[in-house]
């Protein structure tokens, strides 16, 4: 068993002069390989992708030795003659535990007695400097930030002038008496498009909720949905996205015609997980005939088989595939696991996705839409769920929720 096998590295010799182990796995099997070394922090230090090497880079903490750590890691991962991948070990002083620990100790209540009056807005780990990256905002005096944080952590933390991030979503008021119920003549073209979608549904398609405002107009809030879960009445997106108890549609504002259009209700709330330091991620309970099938809207209205959940690591190519920017590609994951401070609330379990050419990635809208790999010849297989972007500037970095965290937080808790 692959966990027995990690088990084994607690007891590993001191590291030797040996040349640094490599070794290829099955690039299907990668996101395996990832959760494992998650799994166990005090043994690793992390897992990226190195544009350079053309491969992955497994880090092994310091203490542990370097060819048992990577068998450990690797040994259930299936190796076949094509489609691998290399992954070569890099020793480095500190543990992903201990960078954990450092993470924690330096959120924003904690930087608040540190300093007070520093305003964090993003706290996450850097696995190629082995160091806890730490934004505050450019009115702080970031030469005594830094002295008074290396009084306490040493080299260990590194301060820069942070940016606060916008939460994708999109509000719009329609007039009440503009609203196109379902069973309406509305349909033109493909029966299914990300806007008008029919039954069993598909995945990265135009969500709403919408509120009487009690003036004869109502208040419509759009995102995207991401992903199914076990079954195929279980549907997540963004948390910032609804509430809890929120009715949520499938349909879309027409602005040309100043219309909300509705195709059918997709379910209830159920589970909401937003800020205050939880990831941002929601459950909806689809109802009656309302049932998911195995197919997400790729491109414009692509339909592509969804496959299973994956978990990026760092230097990963990804798009983001929301309802409003469409799937946007040629972009890398540049960290992962971090806090960001989004909508004045601390949000965590973010991967950072940063354009590589300068495209747009993320507009509002796209809010709990899917990251998904960039290589969809095996299908759509999602590791994220779009929560926010610098959307005041291009949209060219974007953040989302790792699925493997909305699988273990948002009930039901289970993925499979």
């Amino acid at each position: 068993m692959l966990s027995a096998a990690l088990a084994l590295i607690a007891t590993a010799g001191q590291p030797s002069a040996a040349p640094a182990a490599e070794t290829t796995v099955d690039k299907d099997q990668i996101s395996k390989v990832i959760e494992q070394v998650r799994a166990h922090p005090d043994d690793y230090t992390g897992m990226r992708f190195d544009s350079a090497r053309g491969g992955y880079v497994l880090g092994v903490a310091a203490n542990r030795d370097a060819s048992a750590s990577l068998r450990a890691a690797t040994r259930n991962a299936a190796r076949s003659s094509q489609n691998t991948v290399k992954v070569t070990v890099q020793r480095q002083r500190r543990s992903l535990a201990e960078l954990n620990r450092t993470l924690a100790g330096v959120g924003a209540p904690q930087t608040a007695k540190i300093r007070p009056g520093t305003q964090i807005y993003e706290w996450y780990v850097d696995e190629v400097a082995n160091k806890v990256k730490v934004g505050v905002s450019a009115e702080s005096d970031l030469d005594t930030v830094r002295r008074e944080f290396a009084e306490r952590y040493g080299d260990a933390v590194e301060i820069f002038p942070g940016t606060p991030m916008i939460p994708a979503v999109k509000t719009t008021v329609v007039k009440k008496s503009d609203i196109v119920w379902p069973g309406a003549n509305i349909a033109s073209g493909p029966n299914s498009t990300r806007l008008l979608d029919d039954a069993p549904y598909s995945t990265g398609k135009r969500i709403l909720t919408w509120r009487d405002n009690g003036d004869g107009t109502v208040n419509v809030t759009q995102c995207t949905d991401a992903v199914k879960n076990f079954s195929s009445t279980i549907l997540h997106t963004a948390g910032h996205c609804f509430h809890n108890g929120d009715m949520v549609w499938q349909g879309h504002v027409d602005r040309a015609a100043n219309q909300l259009v509705l195709r059918g209700r997709l379910g209830p709330v159920i589970d909401v997980q937003w800020g205050n330091g939880r990831i941002d991620a929601l459950t909806i309970r689809t109802q009656g005939t309302s049932t998911m099938g195995n197919y997400q809207f790729t491109g414009g209205n692509t339909l592509t088989y969804q496959t299973a959940r994956l978990s990026f690591a760092t230097g990963d190519r990804v798009c983001t595939n929301g309802s409003f920017t469409l799937m946007s590609c040629n972009a890398r994951v540049t960290s992962t696991n971090g806090c960001y401070r989004v909508d004045d609330l601390d949000v965590c379990g973010l991967d950072r996705i940063e354009a590589q050419s300068g495209g747009q990635l993320v507009q509002h809208g796209d809010s709990g839409g899917p990251v998904i790999d960039e290589i969809l010849a095996t299908g759509a297989k999602v590791g994220g769920i779009i929560s926010a972007g610098n959307l005041d500037n291009g949209g060219t970095v974007a953040f989302s929720t790792r699925m493997e965290a909305a699988c273990a937080q948002l009930n039901p808790y289970n993925c499979n």
